[in-house]
């Protein structure tokens, strides 16, 4: 694929931003975007991913999805539209092509004379993994707690990611208590002793904890 003209000079950073996306095989979030885009180029900020991101989308490079999230997540512009499975769980997503989106489209535009430019698809469910992660006994991710209950944490995942977790005082054998987040969408804030930490999703699922009051 090769790098359509955007209307502006394709600068140094907006090439970076690109390549990330290409390559990450996923969706990823601007905070995302922007701790990848500092291992190659550590004076890149937010402000200007964001800038750049919106430059981006405007050229029809990339596209910028919400799937289910109060979080927005951009992709490379692959051409035809595609749908969007989503754990609930884990949040995880995983694409999918089917002639429904565009059947239901022909059918839509038929109908009400519309101009439909083009369709976002998300179907909200469990993914294989978590089907097959129940819970054992008491135990459950932080992720997997209902609000106001209280966890003793039992195992940390590994991963660089993590590190920045137990950086906040998140420690084995450390008390945590559920206060805010929806099971599968955005951030989880905890309270650990006098403090309230707010921990990506993606992190409070790899955070185990016994349950102490279910």
């Amino acid at each position: 694929m090769t790098d359509k003209p955007i209307g502006q000079r394709m600068t140094s950073q907006r090439k970076l931003l690109l390549e990330i996306i290409r390559n990450s095989n996923g969706h990823l979030e601007a905070d995302e975007i922007l701790r990848l885009a500092r291992e190659k180029d550590d004076r890149i900020s937010l402000s200007t991913v964001y800038r750049n991101l919106n430059l981006l989308k405007e050229s029809g490079l990339v596209v910028e999805r919400h799937l289910g999230e109060e979080h927005h997540h951009y992709e490379l512009n692959t051409g035809p539209d595609h749908q969007h499975l989503i754990c609930t769980e884990c949040g995880d997503v995983f694409e999918f092509k089917s002639q429904f989106g565009e059947k239901m489209m022909s059918e839509a535009e038929n109908a009400s004379k519309f101009k439909i430019t083009h369709i976002e698809i998300d179907m909200i469910g469990l993914c294989p993994g978590c089907q097959k992660n129940k819970p054992v006994g008491n135990q459950l991710s932080i992720a997997q707690m209902a609000s106001g209950q209280t966890g003793r944490i039992v195992e940390i995942g590994r991963g660089s990611e993590m590190k920045r977790v137990e950086a906040m005082g998140l420690r084995i054998g450390k008390d945590v208590t559920k206060i805010g987040g929806m099971l599968g969408r955005g951030p989880v804030t905890v309270q650990a002793g006098r403090t309230q930490l707010a921990i990506g999703h993606g992190m409070a699922q790899k955070i185990m904890v016994e349950v102490k009051s279910i």
